[in-house]
């Protein structure tokens, strides 16, 4: 059986990924599927805030359990964030984190921020983000940023891990 990856009716068919085994879907995300969402979220120490299952796409396993999500997050500012990003660890490596990238903004097109660590940069360059000084993000993706360095510093320090930089990127139309 082919796989089946859905999108609305502005995204696009993403194909098979790499791999073994049977490629998941990809959908909208359905009031069904918040506790899922909130748990991989919460399980990688991502920003708990404003995991609204409208927001976000996610994908399946063949069984149906999801092991991946993405959000576009609307600001009350205007500002749009890719956020949330998140895949279970036995899926990793397969490229289906690119692929969640891939049909967010293929959804939502350009104007959109990521708040993610200085090691992503070069990964998230792909689909046109650039780095951008936190004081010319938005005012609400900077404050993400901020409280992200600090809450994730202070842990950091807690369980003598090294601090992850966060950096905010932004991707802008050329019009």
């Amino acid at each position: 059986m082919a796989p089946n990856f859905q999108t609305d009716s502005a995204g696009p068919d993403i194909g098979p990924m790499t791999g073994s085994g049977t490629a998941p879907d990809i959908r909208k995300a359905t009031a069904g599927d918040q506790p899922a969402i909130v748990a991989l979220v919460r399980a990688e120490r991502l920003n708990p805030n404003h995991l609204d299952w409208r927001n976000f796409i996610v994908a399946t396993d063949e069984g149906g359990a999801i092991i991946g999500a993405a959000q576009i997050r609307p600001h009350r500012d205007g500002a749009r964030e890719l956020a949330s990003l998140v895949v279970a660890p036995h899926w990793r490596g397969r490229g289906l984190a690119g692929r969640l990238v891939d049909v967010r903004l293929a959804e939502q097109g350009d104007n959109v921020c990521v708040v993610t660590g200085r090691q992503n940069v070069r990964h998230y360059a792909r689909w046109g983000f650039r780095p951008i000084s936190v004081r010319d993000a938005p005012t609400s993706v900077w404050r993400n940023c901020i409280l992200g360095q600090i809450i994730g510093g202070a842990h950091a320090i807690v369980t003598r891990r090294p601090v992850n930089r966060l950096v905010v990127l932004s991707r802008k139309s050329n019009a």
